[in-house]
């Protein structure tokens, strides 16, 4: 138990690192087209879904181990890429059409791959549950959900973002990160 307590800290470092990591990769040195903001929303709507996930689960009482530790850091991961895909599906959309008609070019370019993705690893967690080894059906029965909230979150919340960070650009408006 000692030591599930002194690796709390990890967590704040990661969220540090997975936003500075993001703010970067999403940043550009125009000031107007720089999107490093929503670099640290990706890494947002990640953490709504890991904040979501345990709370409906420490609701219904799933108890909370060493190993579930462990889950941030796959949420982190997995939730991050389908962030980098939407984003890369929005950047190939002609840039001359209306938002909402390249945010539907997108999502139907890349939602399948994000949703076949989620559902096969929520799945995978979801037979983990049934695992004879108490620590991973913990760790399973965090992460089932975690990735389901995680691609809701994605496909709403970080669509959203991407959406409001798009009528900036076109108002000419400066991003608030941009390389120098």
């Amino acid at each position: 138990m000692r030591g599930m307590f002194r690796d709390i800290i990890l967590f704040p470092c990661v969220l540090l690192l997975m936003s500075v990591f993001c703010c970067l990769i999403f940043s550009k040195r125009h000031k107007v087209e720089s999107r490093g903001l929503l670099g640290v929303g990706a890494v947002v709507s990640v953490l709504l879904a890991i904040g979501t996930a345990y709370g409906l689960l420490f609701i219904v009482g799933v108890p909370v181990t060493a190993i579930t530790q462990v889950l941030p850091f796959i949420a982190f991961g997995i939730g991050l890429d389908d962030a980098f895909i939407i984003i890369g599906g929005y950047s190939r959309t002609d840039p001359n059409k209306d938002i909402a008609t390249r945010i539907e070019e997108t999502m139907l370019g890349v939602g399948g791959s994000i949703l076949i993705t989620s559902l096969t690893s929520s799945a995978a967690f979801g037979i983990g549950i049934m695992s004879s080894v108490s620590g991973v059906r913990w760790l399973c029965m965090y992460a089932f959900p975690t990735i389901l909230i995680d691609f809701f979150y994605q496909v709403t919340v970080f669509v959203a973002m991407i959406t409001l960070d798009e009528r900036r650009i076109q108002q000419n408006r400066r991003g608030k990160v941009h390389h120098k």
